[in-house]
């Protein structure tokens, strides 16, 4: 039985074969000779390391699954309700779009009418926007919000195309063609993407496929144009007379670009961008940097807020926008949308009480 580490460790190997090559030099040693010293101590040590972590995994593992349990307990402490009342919002929000989708599916079978072209899409987002609800309440409780911060943006992205989709995505609207244009815009994307694959692929793709992706692509752009081919170009009849669309203008659109100051800064948490590393990076007075790493106890509330107003602002245009109001959809709409404000006020009572608990780890 292996005896448990209590790390492993790198310096004490470092330091016997450095000693080892300067007693090898002194000793009359050429350059050459000790080239080949040094390849062969750092092969072996590597390899009796390796051996060791792969040893000790469970030891390790066994260690960091405990600080985590700690900390989750730890962040139950603070941030334990606001967290609780997050995650029941995502979970009704996750109910309602499934329950609806059955139904709108069922009744346009039973009336024997074809399902509104906007349902499909919109669920759709909105199955992602729940998924990332539950990964950011994940992400917070494990005390990782620039993670949730990430994903937030995601969150916020998808709304924005859900909003976009669901109220001018009228079959009987000025732009009838929106949803097929956002649908067809994937053909679109998957030819780029495989061309871009095809480019350094270890494995090719047939040459066939890549061949009918091209062709594929080639019918949608001749079909609605050549902004089918830039990131946004599905929404451009949304924006007659601008040549190439930014996200900022869909945000604008769908009336959300109070929330473009929150994405910039969640972009920093995506991007590895020099402003990316200053908001990572605290210099003491003595000169010395700190970098933020490991798990945060602060900084959980704006992750968690954005991603509650993203679900409820999307669940709105699936339930009031898609098709003919319902006072069960306007109901669970407006009782979401006023839990927003209890779920603000217990996050900024959790925020003011972790100003007074676990620091962020830093190195």
């Amino acid at each position: 039985m292996h005896e448990r580490p209590d790390r492993i460790d790198f310096f004490t190997p470092a330091e016997a074969l450095h000693r080892e090559l300067l007693k090898h030099l002194s000793e009359g040693g050429d350059e050459e000779s000790a080239d080949r010293l040094f390849n062969a101590g750092i092969r072996t040590t590597a390899e009796r390391l390796r051996d060791g972590i792969i040893d000790s995994t469970s030891w390790l593992a066994a260690d960091e699954d405990a600080g985590r349990l700690q900390f989750r307990r730890e962040v139950r402490e603070v941030w334990g309700r606001p967290l609780d009342l997050f995650l029941a919002m995502v979970a009704l929000a996750e109910q309602c779009v499934a329950e609806n989708l059955t139904s709108r599916q069922g009744d346009a079978v039973s009336a024997g009418t074809p399902l509104d072209p906007r349902v499909i899409p919109v669920t759709g987002l909105l199955a992602r926007l729940t998924r990332i609800g539950h990964e950011v309440h994940e992400l917070l409780t494990a005390g990782f919000p620039r993670g949730a911060l990430a994903r937030a943006r995601t969150a916020h992205e998808i709304t924005v195309y859900v909003v976009l989709l669901a109220e001018y995505g009228s079959p009987e609207g000025p732009h009838a063609e929106l949803v097929d244009r956002f649908d067809e815009h994937s053909v679109v994307q998957r030819a780029k993407d495989a061309a871009a694959y095809q480019e350094r692929a270890v494995e090719p793709l047939p040459n066939e496929l890549c061949a009918r992706l091209q062709d594929q692509r080639a019918r949608v752009v001749a079909k609605y144009g050549k902004a089918m081919n830039d990131q946004y170009g599905w929404a451009a009849p949304l924006f007659p007379g601008k040549r190439r669309l930014q996200f900022p203008d869909l945000e604008s659109k769908a009336e959300l670009d109070a929330v473009r100051s929150h994405y910039r800064w969640a972009n920093h948490e995506v991007h590895a961008t020099s402003r990316s590393l200053a908001l990572n990076t605290t210099v003491e007075d003595d000169g010395m940097h700190r970098f933020g790493i490991g798990r945060e106890m602060t900084g959980l509330a704006d992750p968690c807020l954005v991603v509650a107003r993203s679900i409820v602002r999307g669940l709105a245009s699936l339930l009031i926008d898609t098709g003919e109001q319902t006072i069960q959809g306007t109901i669970v709409v407006r009782t979401l949308w006023d839990t927003l404000s209890p779920l603000e006020d217990l996050l900024k009572a959790a925020d003011d009480r972790s100003a007074g608990t676990l620091r962020p780890a830093q190195s």
